[in-house]
């Protein structure tokens, strides 16, 4: 927890730099880059650690940087509109082993849901493991693995299989003073089509590989990322513990 947020219920933001094709029978079509963050804080619940997270995404062209509005999909060769992606705060958890069988709520708490997701049972899996010290770093593997299967049998299946491996300074992480240390991220993830793609009945998938960091104040983001979150999202930036506040339960 010290190297995915902080263990004392402080607002972290992770960051993400990274590249999402399209794979389609064997073959790699590059989509746009990806800039991500998000803010989270947790605090210890028994065998776990509970509490809330937010996550924003840009899609950007890979050769201009610019943000994407459009975006033709290889294969169908539609000219698609590209959405902003902002979703929660959504109630989360970290723990070495979890399993989990619920209502798929996210197209609920995300902008646009029904842009990214469809309803439905929701099985998912997390797994930490791998935890080593590699001279005078530490680091640990998290493995997260969700399906999701529709209430209309001809609707699309949805999954999401993220890799991640957390790495930072040995001593920090050990400091029983240090509620959150420095960290470097290595991403990939591969994950069903999105409704905003119009894939329809196209074989594959989309895979993403990058990496990304956390920092203890939203204002130390990647420049790029900075700006854009100034523009799209000013409210992560000027009241972050109101924007991470959890909805009462209906």
């Amino acid at each position: 927890m010290k190297l995915r947020a902080s263990t004392d219920g402080s607002i972290t933001t992770g960051w993400m730099n990274a590249m999402t094709y399209a794979f389609i029978e064997g073959e790699t079509f590059p989509l746009y880059r990806l800039l991500a963050a998000t803010w989270a804080r947790f605090e210890k619940a028994g065998d776990r650690y509970r509490g809330s997270s937010l996550e924003i995404a840009f899609f950007l062209d890979p050769t201009s940087g610019q943000l994407l509005k459009s975006l033709t999909m290889p294969r169908t060769g539609q000219t698609v509109d590209v959405p902003l992606y902002r979703a929660g705060p959504s109630p989360s958890s970290v723990a070495v082993r979890a399993d989990d069988r619920r209502e798929f709520g996210m197209a609920n708490e995300t902008r646009s849901g029904t842009s990214f997701f469809r309803p439905g049972i929701a099985v998912s899996a997390q797994r930490l493991s791998q935890a080593e010290r590699d001279g005078d770093m530490f680091q640990v593997r998290e493995d997260l693995d969700t399906r999701v299967t529709p209430g209309d049998p001809a609707a699309p299946k949805f999954f999401y299989r993220e890799w991640s491996i957390y790495r930072g300074d040995w001593n920090a992480v050990m400091n029983p003073r240090t509620a959150s240390a420095q960290s470097q991220v290595i991403y990939s993830a591969a994950t069903a089509y999105r409704p905003w793609m119009k894939m329809g009945a196209t074989p594959g998938h989309t895979l993403q590989n990058g990496q990304g960091g956390k920092v203890q104040r939203a204002a130390d983001l990647p420049a790029q990322l900075l700006a854009l979150v100034r523009e799209h999202h000013p409210d992560l930036l000027e009241a972050p513990e109101k924007a991470l506040t959890l909805k009462p339960a209906a």
